[in-house]
Order: structure tokens, then sequence, then C-alpha cells
């Protein structure tokens, strides 16, 4: 068991690396450009020298793998950056809510024991029986929902 659980959690490593370059790709390969959003004016011409200032600031014209290198120091240092909307840090936003989240979460969790069990046990205590029929046509309903 303590080498399947080290067999996996070394190739937990490889997997992690892929996802990160992957979701750092994707932030920059998305459209839009977040740096020309903010060097607007009110009449939506883009400032040159503020462009070039946000740019300079955020490291934008630096080469991908130093962006890539400074990013994911980052992440491991828990320094996530600050928000450009809010001007509040990300992880900070994230941790306030997680609290929320984790309810939500425990609360689902909760409900779910809570109906599924009772009903799985009457189901299998009354097989091929009305009840067991309308008990599975319940769970499969709940599972062909969407999750939204």
């Amino acid at each position: 068991m303590k080498k399947y659980l080290i067999r996996r959690l070394l190739g937990l490593i490889p997997t992690l690396f892929i996802i990160s370059i992957i979701v750092f790709s994707l932030t920059r390969i998305l459209p839009g450009d977040p740096a020309a959003v903010l060097a607007a004016n009110e009449e939506g011409y883009i400032d040159a020298e503020l462009r070039a200032a946000i740019d300079k600031r955020f490291g934008l014209k630096d080469p991908m793998v130093v962006q890539y290198g400074r990013w994911m120091g980052g992440v491991f240092t828990g320094d996530w950056g600050t928000s450009i909307f809010s001007g509040v840090g990300v992880f900070e936003q994230i941790m306030d809510r997680a609290v929320f989240t984790v309810q939500l979460a425990v609360l689902a969790w909760l409900t779910a024991i809570l109906i599924g069990v009772p009903v799985g046990v009457l189901s299998a205590l009354k097989r091929n029986s009305i009840t067991d029929m309308v008990a599975t046509t319940f769970a499969v309903s709940g599972i062909a929902l969407p999750n939204f």
C-alpha cells in the first residue's frame, strides 16, 4: 500500500506541472488585453506611455519562460497578485469566498446523506417493488439534472 501511495504522489508532480503550464498558457492565449483596458481613457483611446508603464510593471514584455517562473514563484509563495478590479489580493479574495464554498459543500453533502441513505436502504429492503422503482427513478433523475 505504501508503494502505491508513493507512486501516486510522485505521479502527481508531473501532472500538476503540466496543468500549471496549461493554465498559464490559457491566460496568455485568451483574447483581450487587460493592459490595454487599464491604459484606455474615457474615450477608449489607449495612452501609449501608460501602456508601456503597465507592460513594465507587470513584466508583460519579458519572455514567456520568465513570466511563467515569476507566476509559479507567486503560486508557491502565496503571492497571487492583486486584482486589477478591486485592488484586493487574489489569495485573500479566494479565502474570503472559501468559507461559503465549504459551507455549501457540507450542506450539500449532509442533504445527500440524509436523503440518499434512507432512500437507498428502503429501495434495498423493498427490491423490485413500486417503492424501489420510485426510489430508483428519483436517484437517476437527481443524477441526470445539470449541476448549475
